[in-house]
């Protein structure tokens, strides 16, 4: 029996990719408690230091660590997977990490005219110069949800915080 379908998989494998460990170029990637913690936080789900590491010992507890088959358990456990908004989670997650510099020239790459407003169609190809790369349903609801006013142009405030917010 599948738990999982591949759009499910995917974005699990993507939250355990951003945090594995190696401890060499043979050994398959791993998550400690810490990572494990991360890759929880970036599927939506919030676990302290303690539940994580219950969670390691209860999977693996020789080695108490946790590979992709072990966490991919984990997460179909603690994680609940409305993939439109999961994706909208994940996305949110690697947003925040991108740099506020490279934000700005993104940015103003869009702002042609030097408004300090972009439109909705171009917030999206800034996002993609990011190297964010969602499906169009995905940007679509981002980039409305960053429109607060509705004016369907995108601020670099309004910009900023699709980096931002959770």
């Amino acid at each position: 029996m599948d738990l999982a379908d591949d759009k499910t998989k995917e974005v699990i494998w993507e939250a355990f990719q951003r945090h594995q460990k190696c401890e060499d170029q043979a050994t398959k990637g791993y998550l400690t408690s810490n990572e494990l913690q991360l890759a929880l936080s970036d599927l939506g789900t919030k676990v302290d230091e303690d539940d994580a590491q219950i969670l390691v010992e209860e999977h693996s507890p020789e080695e108490l660590r946790v590979q992709f088959k072990q966490f991919i358990l984990i997460a179909l456990e603690k994680c609940r997977f409305d993939l439109a908004s999961q994706d909208l989670v994940n996305q949110k997650s690697h947003l925040r990490k991108v740099s506020a510099v490279r934000m700005k020239e993104a940015f103003n790459e869009f702002d042609s005219n030097e408004s300090g407003q972009i439109e909705t169609s171009r917030a999206e190809k800034a996002l993609n110069k990011l190297g964010i790369n969602f499906p169009a349903e995905i940007m679509d609801k981002m980039v409305q949800q960053a429109d607060q006013d509705g004016d369907g142009k995108i601020t670099f405030q309004e910009f900023e915080g699709l980096m931002t917010e959770s």
